[in-house]
């Protein structure tokens, strides 16, 4: 029993030592959180109904209501002025646009 013991206690030393002569486990453990992190971020948004679509260039859609009609309100970085989409269109094609002002918009 107290050889068994041993053994494991002898195998999980060496398995951290391994972990810390590794120059590349910290770099791929930061990694892994930050993957993670961008993960949680994203389904944040997506509870919220927005949808990412593009991350460079940031390019999101997200719900409104305008005039009493759902639609979907388009926002890309560096653009002024927001696409609209209506209720079951599904690209730009048709868009109008909603006007931003300096002060409301993106900068």
């Amino acid at each position: 029993m107290e050889l068994e013991k041993d053994k494991v206690a002898h195998e999980q030393s060496s398995s951290r030592r391994e972990e810390a002569a590794d120059p590349f486990f910290e770099q791929e453990a930061e990694l892994d959180f930050l993957r993670l992190e961008a993960d949680l971020l994203i389904q944040n948004f997506a509870r919220q109904g927005v949808l990412l679509k593009m991350i460079n260039p940031g390019l999101i859609d997200f719900p409104a209501v305008l005039n009493g009609e759902d639609v979907l309100m388009c926002w890309k970085q560096g653009k002024t002025g927001l696409p609209i989409i209506t209720a079951g269109t599904t690209d730009l094609s048709g868009a109008s646009r909603f006007p931003i002002s300096d002060e409301e918009g993106p900068s």
